[in-house]
């Protein structure tokens, strides 16, 4: 879209790094911005257009759809964003740095694992030493003569 709102160049590719960059080859990074919306493939999409050189603008999907036409597709989305962006009033989201991302996914996977565990634990009377005998049971080792444990 240019900077009168009309559409310059529009298409489909599929969710593919291939796809992707064949569907951008002909068209230079240069002066180019464009927006996505946050959604479960940005990071990967964000990642791979800045790799090519454009500059990527990434928009709140909630306040997107405030904003936004009642129907929702991809073709209506697009020229959506593409308005908010040459208008400024595109919703923008702060993108942290790949550190940081990298960071918040160990947190996540973290919290994951203790919630999973805790569950575990808890779940039907289920204890630690019950779960560590029965991992010792089937590695058939032998068993300790005392357990220390605090009730």
């Amino acid at each position: 879209m240019d900077k009168q709102g009309e559409i310059v160049a529009e298409g489909k590719a599929k969710h593919t790094k291939e796809a992707i960059q064949s569907f951008f080859a002909g068209i230079s990074s240069s002066r180019i911005r464009m927006a996505i919306e946050a959604c479960g493939i940005w990071r990967g999409v964000y990642r791979l257009l800045t790799e090519l050189g454009y500059e990527v603008l990434l928009a709140s999907p909630l306040k997107t759809h405030q904003i936004a036409a009642k129907k929702k597709t991809d073709k209506v989305d697009s020229k959506t964003l593409a308005d908010l962006l040459r208008t400024g009033y595109l919703p923008e989201v702060y993108i942290p740095s790949e550190d940081v991302m990298n960071l918040r996914d160990i947190a996540r996977h973290r919290a994951r694992l203790v919630s999973s565990f805790t569950h575990l634990l808890s779940s039907d009377g289920i204890s630690l030493v019950n779960i560590i005998f029965s991992i010792i049971l089937s590695q058939s080792l032998p068993l300790p003569n005392k357990v220390h444990h605090s009730s």
